[in-house]
C-alpha cells in the first residue's frame, strides 16, 4: 500500500513567550519497538510497552505508555520502547535581528499575533484556497466533514505520496486489524480451550489449595459440640453430657494414690496394657489345655479353651451325671434317677410321728430326720400356723428410705406409692464384673509401693525392661567411698615417661622404652623353664619357643640386617609386612578409560588392606574410577574412585568382593591388570600410582 505522509501539529501556548535560547520541538516515535535492555544512552525514545521495566531508573519522569525521555543507558526487564525522532528549531537564530542580543518571542492565540523583543510583531494568516496560513476553527469542522467526490460509502480522504489527497478503502492490515474470521475462531478455541482463564483459581486447584473442606465430629450419645471459624481456623468445643461431671471427691483420693506412683508404676496409658495390643505368646497345646497343669502363659484358642473344659468336666463327673445333664426332657432325667413325678406327694416310703416335718436338725451331711413342731406352731390337716400374742400396735404414717453417699431418693410415702432410688450427678453403679476390674487395679497398685503379695518379680522386671543389674548384690558394685576414691586414682595420662632400655637387659617388670640410640639386648641364655614366647640369643642368631615349647630360629645373622642370611624368611618369621606397588612410572599423559598396565605377580601376596590409588593432577568435573583383576575377575564389589578435586581414593577406597574378601590371596603368577573405568569430565587427571599391600 502507499505510505502515507506524517502530518506535524505545532501549537504554541496561549500568551506565553519563548526565550530566545530556547527550542521548538516537535517528537514523533519512530521504528519497531526496541527491548528495555537494547536503548543507548543519550537517544531520545517512547515507551511502548511498561512491563518489568524501571523506566525511571533510565531517565523516564514517569513509567507510562507514550512517555518521551532521553535515555541514560540500557534498561533491563520486559518493556519496549521506539526511538523518538526529533526535529528542532532553534530560536536563537532570530537572534540575528538584534546583534549582540537575544529575542524574546511571544504568541497570542487570539489574535494569531507573534511578537518580538528587538523586532516588529507578525500577526499569522489564515489559510485559503491559495495561500497557506492557519487552519481557522471553521475550516476545521468543514474538513472533519469533507465528503470525497467519487468516493464510495466506506471510503477515507488519504494523503498519498504524490502530494494528492485520494479517496481510499482501507484493508484491516492499514489499521492494524485482524483478518476477517480471525475474532470468531479466537472467540472458539477459548470456548474450547480446558482452562481458557489460567491466571484464575479453578475449583480443583482451591481444593487442592485448601484441602480441609469439611470437618466433622462424631461423639457419643448425650455429648454436644460447637465450633468456630476465624479466618479459616476452626476451632471445635466439646461439651459433656447433661449431669455429667469430672471425678468424685471419694474416688479421687484412690486414683490420686496411683497418679503419685507415676514413673515406678506401668501407667494406664502403656501401650503395653491395652486390650488392642496383639499378644504374640504360642498357642498352647491341646495336651497341655486337657491336662490344665501348665504354669507359663500361653494364649488359648476358642477351640483349645473348649478341650480345656471337655476334659475338666469328664474328669469332675460321672457317667451318670453326664446323662443327666444331657437329659433333654424332665420325665427322661427322672427315669436316670428313678425319681417321681411332680405333683402331691401322696407316699413317701417313711414311718413317721404325727405333727412332724422331714428334715436335718443334725449339723453335717446325713440322713433326712423328723423335726419336730415348736411353741405357738400347729401343724392341722397339712397347714403349718403360727399364733402371736402380745408385742406391740400402732399405725404406720411415712416409709422413707435412707441411702448411702451417692444416692437419692423421691421422697418418703406417706399415703401409697414407690419410693424411686436414684444417683446422684457424677455417679453411678458399675457391673459386677467392673467392680471386681477396679478392686483389683486398686489393690495391686499396692504392688508398686512395696508390698509382694500377688507380685511375680521377673514379670515385672520384664514388663519395666530392667536388665540383669536389679538382681545383682550390692557388693557387686562401688561404695560411695569407692566412687570418691576413683577420681583421685592413679590416672594413666599421670603416668611418668618410662625409663630407657640402654646396652643392658631390662630389670623385670619394669615400663622400658626405646630412644633413638639405643641397642636392644636380650637375654644370652634359654630360661631355666621353656615358657611359649620367650626370646633369647643363642650365639649370633635369636631364637623363641613357640606355642609348643618348641625352639625356633628368627634371626640368624652376623648381629645386623646387613648380614642376614635370608631377610625372605626373617620377615616371614616375624610377621613383617612387605608391599607390592604399581605405579604409571609418573607419566603425566591425562587418564583414559582403559586397561593401564598388566602385571605377572612374582610372589603369592595376602591382601592386608584396600589398595590405595592416588594421583598427581586431580580429576574435575567428576570423580575418576578405578578396577583391579586378578586373572580377570575384579578384587571389588564397589569400584574406588578419587573425588573431583580429590588427589587419592582414601575418601571412597571401594569394597572388596564376597569371594575376595574372603580369601584375599593374590598367588604367585597370577595376573593382574590394573583399569581406568571411568576419567575425571572435564580434567581427566594424570601421575596415577595404585599401591597394593600385602603379607607375603
Amino acid at each position: 500500500m502507499t505510505q502515507l505522509n506524517p502530518v506535524y501539529t505545532l501549537q504554541l501556548p496561549s500568551a506565553q513567550t519563548l526565550l530566545g535560547d530556547e527550542r521548538l520541538v516537535v517528537d514523533q516515535a519512530v521504528g519497531a519497538p526496541l527491548a528495555a535492555t537494547a536503548l543507548v544512552a543519550g537517544t531520545a525514545y517512547q515507551i511502548v510497552a511498561v512491563g518489568t521495566t524501571n523506566w525511571v531508573g533510565i531517565g523516564a519522569a514517569t513509567a507510562a505508555v507514550g512517555e518521551q525521555f532521553v535515555a541514560t543507558g540500557a534498561g533491563t526487564g520486559t518493556g519496549t520502547a521506539r526511538v523518538a525522532e526529533t526535529r528542532e528549531t532553534t530560536v536563537q537564530a532570530i537572534a540575528d535581528l538584534a546583534a549582540g542580543g537575544a529575542t524574546d518571542l511571544g504568541y497570542d492565540q487570539a489574535t494569531r499575533t507573534l511578537s518580538s523583543s528587538t523586532g516588529g510583531d507578525v500577526v499569522l494568516p489564515l489559510a485559503t484556497p491559495t495561500l497557506a496560513g492557519l487552519l481557522s476553527a471553521g475550516d476545521q469542522a468543514k474538513l472533519s466533514a469533507l465528503l470525497l467526490t467519487g468516493g464510495s460509502t466506506g471510503q477515507v480522504l488519504a494523503l498519498f505520496g504524490d502530494g494528492l489527497w485520494k479517496a481510499k478503502s482501507l484493508t484491516a492490515a492499514d489499521v492494524g486489524a485482524d483478518s476477517s474470521g480471525a475474532a470468531a475462531a479466537a472467540i472458539a478455541a477459548h470456548l474450547s480451550a480446558a482452562d481458557p482463564h489460567p491466571s484464575y483459581t479453578t475449583a480443583a486447584e482451591a481444593a487442592a489449595a485448601a484441602p480441609v473442606q469439611t470437618v466433622a465430629l462424631s461423639l457419643p450419645s448425650g455429648w454436644t459440640t460447637s465450633a468456630t471459624n476465624t479466618a479459616g481456623n476452626v476451632v471445635l468445643t466439646l461439651g459433656l453430657p447433661t449431669g455429667s461431671s469430672l471425678v468424685s471427691a471419694s474416688d479421687r483420693t484412690g486414683w490420686d494414690a496411683a497418679a503419685a506412683l507415676a514413673g515406678t508404676a506401668i501407667q494406664g496409658t502403656d501401650p503395653r496394657l491395652t486390650d488392642a495390643r496383639e499378644w504374640s505368646a504360642a498357642t498352647i497345646s491341646q495336651a497341655d489345655a486337657e491336662g490344665g497343669t501348665a504354669t507359663d502363659r500361653r494364649a488359648f484358642t476358642a477351640q483349645r479353651v473348649r478341650q480345656a473344659i471337655v476334659a475338666w468336666w469328664q474328669g469332675i463327673t460321672s457317667s451318670l451325671g453326664r446323662s443327666l445333664v444331657g437329659a433333654t426332657d424332665a420325665p427322661t432325667a427322672r427315669g436316670l434317677i428313678s425319681a417321681a413325678a411332680s405333683g402331691a406327694v401322696g407316699s413317701s416310703g417313711l414311718t413317721m410321728t404325727s405333727a412332724r416335718l422331714l428334715g436335718r436338725g443334725t449339723a453335717g451331711t446325713g440322713a433326712v430326720e423328723e423335726i419336730q413342731i415348736g411353741a405357738n406352731l400347729s401343724l392341722t390337716a397339712g397347714v403349718l400356723s403360727a399364733s402371736v400374742t402380745g408385742g406391740g400396735g400402732g399405725t404406720v404414717t411415712s416409709v422413707g428410705l435412707s441411702v448411702p453417699t451417692g444416692f437419692t431418693t423421691s421422697g418418703p410415702v406417706t399415703t401409697s406409692g414407690n419410693i424411686e432410688l436414684l444417683f446422684l450427678p457424677g455417679y453411678s453403679l458399675p457391673t459386677t464384673a467392673k467392680q471386681a476390674d477396679w478392686d483389683t487395679a486398686f489393690s495391686e497398685r499396692l504392688r508398686w509401693d512395696g508390698g509382694a503379695t500377688g507380685l511375680n518379680a521377673a514379670t515385672g522386671r520384664t514388663s519395666l525392661a530392667l536388665g540383669t543389674a536389679a538382681q545383682a548384690a550390692t557388693t557387686d558394685f562401688a561404695t560411695a567411698a569407692q566412687g570418691a576414691l576413683a577420681a583421685t586414682a592413679l590416672q594413666p595420662s599421670s603416668l611418668a615417661s618410662p625409663p630407657a632400655i640402654g646396652n643392658t637387659t631390662p630389670a623385670a617388670g619394669t615400663f622400658t622404652t626405646l630412644v633413638a640410640t639405643t641397642t636392644l639386648l636380650f637375654p644370652g641364655a634359654a630360661p631355666s623353664t621353656p615358657a611359649a614366647g620367650y626370646i633369647y640369643r643363642s650365639g649370633d642368631n635369636i631364637v623363641y619357643f613357640d606355642s609348643t615349647t618348641t625352639l625356633r630360629t628368627v634371626l640368624n645373622s652376623a648381629g645386623n640386617l646387613a648380614n642376614l642370611s635370608s631377610p625372605t624368611i626373617a620377615r616371614a618369621n616375624l610377621g613383617i609386612l612387605t608391599s607390592q606397588g604399581f605405579t604409571l612410572g609418573g607419566r603425566t599423559e591425562n587418564l583414559t578409560a582403559r586397561v593401564l598396565d598388566t602385571k605377572r605377580w612374582s610372589v603369592a601376596v595376602t591382601v592386608t588392606s584396600l589398595p590405595l590409588w592416588t594421583i598427581v593432577t586431580a580429576p574435575t568435573g567428576s570423580s575418576a574410577q578405578f578396577d583391579i583383576r586378578v586373572n580377570g575377575t575384579s578384587i571389588y564389589s564397589v569400584l574406588p574412585t578419587i573425588g573431583a578435586g580429590a588427589t587419592d581414593s582414601s575418601a571412597t577406597p571401594g569394597t572388596f568382593s564376597t569371594a575376595f574378601a574372603a580369601n584375599p590371596v593374590i598367588s604367585a603368577l597370577a595376573t593382574v591388570t590394573f583399569h581406568c573405568i571411568q576419567p575425571g569430565a572435564t580434567i581427566a587427571g594424570a601421575g596415577l600410582d595404585a599401591l597394593i599391600e600385602g603379607q607375603r
